[in-house]
């Protein structure tokens, strides 16, 4: 007994014939268009939270030597980095300074139970994590020994020394590669980026 689908049948090549490849677009990563938006409003409100206000540049500098701190520091492309940060500007900086990195982001919210942030740190196997300097005593008894705990103000300095070996190379990832890694399928809430059209 046969049974027949509705889906069209895949053309077949035909042998001795070449056949065309197309080739796909690049499309640019997040970084870029962080990047493409710094140079056009460099002026302009991109982050607002309770205790400070980011424009586009300073944005994009702050991502840049978050990154740049965190190649220094072993992040490789397509690894992944914790992001244990409260809602503000500093949670809007790691994720970009990441993605900048070419790694993905795992967020870890301050407000999980330390049971929980351990089995994600763990689980995830982060060997770094970015957090705020008023959190790093509580994320030292939290994630694996050995893990590099970078703040996020220490790293965005402006002379900010970077990490060992580092020339301040930046990965510039593939499509594919400018993830996050969601534990859940909710987002906590986070600094207001401007609404922009």
């Amino acid at each position: 007994m046969s049974t027949s689908t509705s889906t069209p049948a895949r053309q077949q090549p035909t042998p001795g014939i070449p056949q065309q490849r197309t080739a796909l677009p690049t499309l640019p990563t997040l970084p870029d268009l962080l990047r493409h938006q710094a140079r056009e409003r460099r002026d302009e409100i991109a982050v607002i939270s309770t205790e400070s206000r980011l424009t586009f540049g300073q944005l994009d500098s702050s991502a840049q030597r978050l990154g740049s701190h965190l190649v220094g520091a072993g992040v490789a492309p397509d690894s992944c980095v914790g992001l244990f940060v409260e809602p503000s500007a500093d949670l809007v900086t790691g994720v970009w300074g990441i993605l900048a990195a070419g790694a993905a982001y795992l967020p870890l919210s301050p407000d999980y139970p330390d049971s929980r942030l351990r089995y994600m740190a763990s689980d995830a196997g982060v060997g770094v994590v970015v957090t705020q300097p008023h959190l790093r005593a509580r994320l030292t008894g939290l994630v694996p020994e050995g893990t590099t705990v970078v703040a996020v103000d220490e790293a965005t300095a402006p002379a900010a020394p970077e990490g060992p070996g580092s020339a301040g190379k930046l990965a510039h990832p593939s499509p594919s590669r400018a993830r996050t890694i969601s534990p859940t399928s909710s987002t906590p809430p986070a600094a207001q980026a401007a609404p922009r059209a």
